[in-house]
């Protein structure tokens, strides 16, 4: 299984591309946008996306309120449900900029299926969430789920 990180604009443009492999993209949207609803973004038949998953959260890593729009448990177990269920070789995470939320959730779920999350710490390009990764290993691992697993 292979996960990548695009911002919005570069996960449209995979939806209106062709490819043979089945993927599903995790798209996370800024709330209060009209990003949710975006029309070009789809599963359309032959472009291999079978799924889009939508949730939207603002990126705020630390100790913030859950009032204030962060990730929740909720948002957490919604993508690890829908990539646990359906198995597919490849998860297109993305956010507005590709770079923090997106990569933040990427990287538990390189950490949870290859064992292996530095190409997301490693990047110059990214700042995954830390937030957004905490939870996301929360919802992985389950009961299973100890610090550890955490950077």
């Amino acid at each position: 299984m292979y996960i990548t990180v695009m911002n919005r604009n570069e996960a449209i443009q995979y939806c209106h591309q062709a490819h043979n492999e089945e993927s599903v993209i995790i798209s996370i949207s800024t709330p209060c946008e009209e990003y949710h609803d975006e029309p070009f973004m789809s599963t359309i038949i032959g472009n291999g996306v079978y799924e889009i998953c939508r949730v939207e959260f603002f990126d705020i890593d630390g100790n913030y309120p859950i009032s204030s729009g962060r990730m929740t448990v909720d948002d957490a177990e919604i993508i690890a449900d829908i990539v646990k269920r359906n198995q597919y070789r490849h998860i297109i995470v993305h956010c507005d900029a590709g770079q923090s939320r997106s990569a933040g959730v990427a990287a538990a779920l390189a950490k949870f299926y290859n064992n292996d999350d530095e190409e997301y710490f490693n990047n110059s390009n990214m700042v995954p969430n830390m937030w957004c990764y905490r939870l996301m290993l929360v919802a992985l691992y389950g009961e299973n789920y100890s610090e550890r697993n955490v950077k």
